[in-house]
């Protein structure tokens, strides 16, 4: 399978420079059966010196937060920047595997999706890490009803335009998928293959992104019912 639209490639870093150059050589070897590609590395203010794993890698755009700024932000920067229609979003951590591009991108293609999220079913994470997970994405579901069942997966294949057209500063990045279902956008998910963290360490707080996430989804939760709101008051207020 190729894949013959040109693609941006968006991976937002924070101290991965074990894992980087990896990543990047994994992205590389892609390139016979893919159209023109970039690849942007926006590394978020890291401590180790990301640029010198990645300064002499083809197809490469680096772009560097002089503090972090957390990860919604280095996404959207890259986002912002990146030249084609088509995005790929990934972790640095090497857990994503970019082949299963792939298949997202031909099942984006033949629904006519504007976003394929990847879904983890066989999660290579702490114990901890998961557990917290099925709990949030309990009541995620309970209270967004957006039917995605890994929201989390930072491996997504969307469309530029649908991206801006949403929020994605701060932690909202993790609930792209719902703010894409109030703007009316259709999302896919494809289950994808998540390998251990080999090197590094995670960068989140497991508790502190639980909480996070809870505050969130309330939020979100009374945001949708205020936009449905307003929709049935437009559509009862149309002539008949």
């Amino acid at each position: 399978m190729n894949i013959n639209n040109n693609l941006s490639f968006v991976i937002p870093v924070f101290n991965e420079k074990q894992n980087i150059r990896i990543l990047v050589d994994e992205i590389l070897e892609l390139s016979p059966k893919l159209a023109s590609f970039e690849i942007i590395i926006v590394d978020d203010g890291s401590d180790e010196n990301i640029y010198s794993e990645i300064c002499d890698a083809d197809k490469v755009v680096y772009i560097k937060h002089k503090k972090n700024l957390g990860q919604g932000k280095a996404l959207l920067t890259g986002i912002e920047k990146a030249k084609f229609d088509i995005i790929v979003t990934l972790d640095g951590d090497l857990q994503n595997d970019v082949k299963d591009i792939f298949k997202m991108y031909y099942l984006m293609i033949q629904k006519n999706l504007d976003m394929v999220c990847g879904y983890r079913k066989n999660r290579k994470d702490p114990l901890l890490k998961n557990i917290s997970s099925r709990i949030s994405y309990f009541f995620r579901e309970l209270l967004l009803k957006d039917n995605i069942y890994d929201s989390g997966c930072a491996l997504k294949v969307c469309k530029k335009n649908a991206l801006l057209s949403v929020r994605l500063d701060k932690n909202f990045f993790m609930f792209v998928t719902a703010l894409f279902e109030f703007e009316g956008f259709k999302v896919g998910q494809c289950i994808v293959t998540h390998r251990p963290r080999m090197h590094g360490n995670t960068k989140y707080s497991y508790l502190s992104q639980f909480f996070t996430g809870f505050s969130y989804i309330f939020y979100l939760y009374f945001i949708r019912k205020i936009k449905r709101k307003n929709r049935k008051g437009e559509e009862a207020g149309k002539p008949g």
